[in-house]
């Protein structure tokens, strides 16, 4: 008897393979439902359920590889800051690297044999158009967050912090400023954030001229109304703890 799993078809799209009977349904109660209801609405809506969940250990081997794979896309799209958030811009394929690393990570699925780079790529590329679609239609991206993966809607942000100092009696506070990349791989849910000043080491490390742009374009525009961010930014304090 088997129990309902994600797979992949010949043609290379993704299915829904549903338990064989009744049996193993029953036994699929509380989270596990939630997701199999999910997927049986469609795959991007079982793709996205994945994703939104605050936790991966409950999953099978299978699930919890296109979560990953659902939880790299969204950040990636969570880190564009298109001019217009009602029509985001597509995001670009995935490179030789990350599909090597997705191939070698692949579990033992029904379909394994079909995963390819260019079906990676496929998969990718329909994930991409469909959430673009709910963005429109929902009126940006924010929206599309709040109401399928409220977690998500602080990734890809630069957040300013006040923070309390308690080894300095002069100076009982700090303030500092984060940037938001992802979800928290250990903890159930949260946000990992780091230094802004570690994300712009990391990105100009890697020569990632967009991913530059797409951290500092919010910084800019917040310094452009708020004097006291212009300063920080001009001074360069922004970027190390005050």
């Amino acid at each position: 008897m088997t129990r309902s799993e994600l797979g992949v078809l010949p043609s290379g799209h993704l299915h829904w393979f549903p338990a064989e009977d009744d049996s193993d349904t029953d036994r699929e109660t509380g989270r596990a439902a939630a997701i199999a209801d999910a997927f049986a609405r469609g795959i991007a809506e079982g793709l996205i359920a994945l994703a939104a969940k605050d936790y991966a250990a409950d999953l099978s081997p299978v699930l919890g590889y296109w979560r990953a794979f659902t939880c790299r896309y969204l950040a990636e799209r969570c880190q564009m800051t298109p001019a217009d958030p009602a029509r985001p811009d597509p995001i670009g394929a995935l490179d030789e690297h990350q599909t090597e690393s997705l191939l070698e990570g692949v579990p033992p699925m029904r379909g394994a044999e079909y995963l390819s780079p260019q079906v990676l790529n496929g998969i990718w590329s329909w994930l991409d158009d469909r959430v673009c679609t709910e963005i429109r239609w929902q009126g940006g991206l924010g929206a599309f967050l709040e109401e399928n993966a409220p977690r998500w809607h602080q990734v890809g942000r630069v957040c300013f912090h006040l923070a309390e100092n308690r080894l300095d009696r002069d100076y009982p506070f700090a303030f500092m400023a984060t940037y938001a990349p992802e979800l928290s791989h250990r903890s159930r849910g949260q946000i990992r954030h780091q230094p802004l000043a570690r994300a712009l080491q990391e990105y100009a490390g890697a020569r990632n001229k967009k991913a530059l742009i797409r951290l500092l374009s919010p910084v800019q525009r917040v310094s452009e109304s708020s004097v006291l961010i212009r300063e920080l930014v001009e001074s360069g304090d922004l970027y190390h703890p005050l």
